[in-house]
């Protein structure tokens, strides 16, 4: 009777044995499918990336024949080789930097400020590396284009210094230059870094604006000039849509090597294994693919639907539901993607205050007198009086000031932040439009 109860409990747990084994091989099938589908889907991503239409208009004529590919390197490049003797004294120009010395060293490197300014004669972006050897840009230039920034940036503080404030308006434009090239095309990294540009840009006219001799003729120019940088603004949604297609790229890259390599380990987005997907890390990260598919598929369509302070939400609560769903992929990558959308939305709101305070400077430049309300400066000064796009909420305006309530979501009057750094701390996100 023993023997036969063994028996039948071998057979029982070798028929186990037998049946998970087949599962197991079912589902690493299966996950071959994936793998396959995604790879094909993201090569013809890549080669529509490859034909698209790369052309925005130029800031200023006449266009380069170059590209602006061309021109960004180039000037990165020459901005990159001033001597970091040079580049310390320059980029503290506000602080113990003899004057005399350091127009000495603008014009000295003269030519790099030159070539940064060139680029805001392309009319086009179109990057001389393959897509299928990496969807980001070259690291170097990433980091590049924050250092050409902050030497930009000083020339402008100088030239304000020296109340050459049009000139010090003009230098800041190859700044938000420089960041929307580091953006097009590129990935959520580059996207971020492009702001950092553009907050680098902010920073130099919002110092301007505090205490200017602005001519009216000037002001309208800058406005426009925003204007078409508005129109041409490198989009999060394309940012989204290459880090999802990098993300699958890199995925199908690490199943040719074998999600046991010491090149997948490496790869950053190693997770591990658990029971729900058999503890192969395999079919966890077929299963990611479809996760990361529709996840990004979602988010690229609410951000171009919503407008920014409600698409941080919607990005917290889909990146909460996709890790709900205990896929390691998506619990490692997913969670940080709030972050990106709050920070795009930030960034928007700066850049809406900027061209306010410029509509409310340009008014007071050509009537001798501030508006009394924001609805003053439509039509000519603004299209129309925009609310905040990181709040939602109305913008503030009083004697020359115009403010956000910020991320607390009060209105102090605009009284300006508690922590500067920090667009929820208590106060407002004031900008202040004064002349000399």
């Amino acid at each position: 009777m023993k023997r036969r109860v063994w028996v039948w409990t071998a057979a029982l747990f070798g028929g186990m044995a037998v049946l998970a084994g087949f599962a197991f091989w079912d589902a690493q099938r299966r996950a071959t499918e994936v793998f396959d589908r995604h790879r094909l889907e993201v090569a013809a991503i890549l080669v529509e990336i490859r034909v698209r239409d790369s052309e925005f208009a130029p800031i200023r004529e006449p266009r380069a024949s170059e590209t602006g590919w061309t021109l960004y390197t180039a000037a990165l490049d020459a901005a990159d080789a001033v001597p970091a003797a040079d580049t310390e004294q320059i980029t503290e120009s506000n602080g113990p930097t003899d004057p005399e010395v350091l127009d000495a060293l603008f014009v000295k490197h003269a030519g790099v400020t030159a070539l940064l300014r060139k680029t805001l004669t392309a009319g086009d972006f179109t990057p001389a590396y393959r897509y299928e050897e990496g969807l980001s840009m070259e690291l170097p230039y990433v980091s590049k284009a924050i250092g050409a920034s902050k030497y930009l940036a000083a020339a402008a503080a100088r030239r304000h210094a020296l109340g050459r404030d049009g000139e010090a308006l003009d230098l800041t434009l190859p700044i938000v230059q420089v960041g929307h090239m580091t953006a097009r095309g590129g990935s959520v990294v580059n996207h971020l870094v492009g702001l950092v540009c553009e907050d680098i840009a902010r920073e130099s006219v919002r110092a301007v604006l505090s205490s200017h001799s602005l001519a009216a003729a000037d002001l309208a120019r800058f406005a426009a000039d925003l204007d078409a940088f508005s129109k041409a603004r490198p989009s999060l949604t394309d940012a989204f849509r290459m880090e999802d297609v990098a993300t699958r790229q890199t995925l199908h890259q690490l199943d040719q090597l074998g999600t046991d390599s010491a090149a997948f380990s490496n790869s950053g987005i190693a997770a591990g294994r658990s029971w729900k997907f058999l503890f192969s890390r395999r079919l966890a990260y077929a299963n990611g693919l479809g996760e990361m598919e529709r996840f990004y598929g979602a988010l690229r369509e609410e951000l171009d639907r919503l407008p920014p302070y409600e698409a941080i939400a919607s990005a917290e609560k889909r990146a909460r539901e996709a890790v709900h769903r205990k896929n390691p992929l998506a619990e490692l990558l997913l969670p940080s993607v709030k972050g990106a959308v709050k920070r795009e939305a930030v960034a928007r709101m700066h850049w809406t205050l900027m061209r306010v305070a410029v509509a409310i400077a340009w008014y007071e430049a050509e009537k001798a007198t501030v508006p009394t309300a924001l609805s003053d400066l439509v039509p000519r000064h603004l299209v129309k009086v925009p609310e905040c796009p990181y709040t939602g909420k109305p913008f503030g305006y009083g004697a020359g000031k115009v403010w956000s309530v910020g991320g607390d979501g009060v209105d102090d009057g605009g009284k300006p932040l508690a922590d500067e750094d920090n667009e929820d701390s208590p106060g407002d996100v004031v900008w202040t439009v004064k002349r000399k």
